[in-house]
């Protein structure tokens, strides 16, 4: 089974005018609501680091391989992209568990939990990251596979319209898992994945907000 990754990139320029204010008109939700103690609100979803990223923006799918369900948590981004504006994701996001624990991966990126070992995860099976970069922190807290994204199998363009903006440029690609008996993951860098973007594409991956969506996809 594969998976379609489809990583939206937005503007630095765009985030900063536009999606910071979403974030700040959910801060007294946050409060009231009373996720102090949520990891994923310790830090600021649209934060943005020394190399221009914004951290935060991403969805995690649960994958239930013979009935071994594996978690993931899953940062805020998504949900308030959907629910002050006008965009709706094409998935079932009920399906989605956040898990209230720390992400030992580093706070910028998705860490993925399992619920229970899981002693085997299939090679063709997609983990989506955070600031669309081909790697992954931590995958596993008790005693299963972390796992690394190897290459970018595909990439397409994509034509999605997302904040009624056509500064998006939506890149399309399909990710295939390696799985390693190991705690920790080697990074990959993102300039190591760019052979099948085009210069242009490449240069601006650099920048801006990471939106991810899923679809699943049957096989070719």
């Amino acid at each position: 089974m594969k998976y379609l990754i489809l990583c939206f990139k937005v503007p630095y320029s765009y985030e900063k005018s536009k999606i910071a204010s979403i974030y700040s008109s959910i801060q007294g939700e946050k409060s009231h609501n009373n996720n102090s103690e949520n990891p994923i609100y310790q830090r600021d979803p649209y934060s943005i680091d020394d190399n221009g990223f914004t951290h935060g923006v991403a969805k995690i799918f649960l994958k239930n391989y013979k009935n071994k369900l594996v978690q993931a948590i899953i940062p805020s981004g998504c949900e308030l992209i959907e629910k002050h504006t006008s965009f709706k994701w094409p998935y079932d996001f009920s399906r989605f568990v956040i898990v209230n624990k720390p992400q030992l991966g580093g706070a910028e990126h998705c860490t993925f939990i399992t619920s229970e070992k899981v002693d085997y995860i299939p090679e063709e099976t997609a983990f989506i990251l955070g600031n669309s970069r081909p790697q992954i922190d931590y995958v596993d807290l008790t005693n299963g596979y972390a796992g690394e994204c190897c290459f970018i199998y595909k990439v397409l363009k994509y034509e999605i319209n997302i904040f009624g903006s056509s500064l998006i440029e939506p890149i399309v690609a399909i990710f295939y898992k390696k799985i390693y008996k190991t705690n920790y993951v080697n990074m990959i860098k993102c300039k190591d994945q760019w052979e099948n973007y085009t210069e242009e594409e490449a240069e601006n991956m650099k920048t801006g907000v990471t939106v991810v969506q899923i679809a699943q996809i049957d096989d070719e």
